[in-house]
């Protein structure tokens, strides 16, 4: 008896972890994180066109972009914007984040809003933007 109430406790916290886990992921579908933007107030713009993307390849100097997302909200006097880059594969996602880190070295941090953030990747996705606007398209 004990050993099945062991068993079934420790099979009902993997239960648990897995829902937590599955719970806090970001939404990879464009479409769906526009929506839920859209739903908070966010003014977005998605570029699903290879004419967007494919300039946005060349002046960063990354590739395979499938999706751009972004997204801004007036908040006060203040804007809380998200950029979202969705790429074919997380490896191209990884080489971008590293590449745009670059970038974001170069810039006077004192200059920005104090709620940025650098890039940050999740996945086939790199985010930049402030923490708020960021939190609300994932």
């Amino acid at each position: 008896m004990k050993k099945t109430v062991r068993i079934l406790a420790l099979s009902l916290v993997f239960v648990m972890l897995a829902l937590v886990l599955v719970a806090c992921k970001p939404n990879s579908d464009y479409n769906k994180a526009k929506e839920k933007l859209d739903k908070k107030d966010y003014e977005t713009k998605l570029y699903t066109d290879g004419v967007t993307t494919g300039a946005t390849e060349l002046a960063l100097g990354i590739e395979n972009v499938e999706a751009i997302l972004y997204a801004t909200k007036k908040v006060g006097d203040k804007y809380e914007t998200v950029s979202v880059i969705y790429f074919k594969d997380s490896e191209s996602a990884k080489n971008a984040l590293k590449k745009i880190e670059k970038e974001d070295d170069d810039v006077n941090e004192k200059d920005l809003n104090s709620k940025y953030v650098k890039a940050t990747q999740s996945g086939k996705m790199v985010y930049a933007g402030t923490k708020n606007a960021i939190k609300a398209a994932s």
